[in-house]
């Protein structure tokens, strides 16, 4: 987990309590977010993928896969979705 001297990536409690999650400001366009949530949430057992444009807390720009999966109850049931992010590295 990458920090800096405010902590964790992501939004500070104060600010991500009680917001909704796609309108935290996090350097990655989360709005493209929706879509892929909503298709989870539809069909929770077809995982979805997506690369974005985004830039980390120093400004440096990068790629970043995005994978949704949906979280489902026994009874195959949408709960919700796990979304999981990785900086694309450079191929040699």
């Amino acid at each position: 987990m990458e920090r800096d001297e405010r902590g964790p990536l992501g939004p500070p409690p104060d600010e991500a309590i009680g917001a909704h999650p796609l309108s935290f400001d996090i350097g990655l366009p989360v709005e493209r977010l929706a879509s892929p949530i909503n298709r989870c949430l539809a069909a929770p057992s077809t995982a979805h993928y997506l690369v974005l444009d985004a830039h980390n807390r120093k400004g440096q720009e990068f790629r970043c896969h995005v994978r949704c999966h949906g979280l489902v109850r026994g009874t195959g049931e949408a709960l919700g979705v796990i979304l999981t992010m990785a900086e694309e590295r450079p191929t040699d």
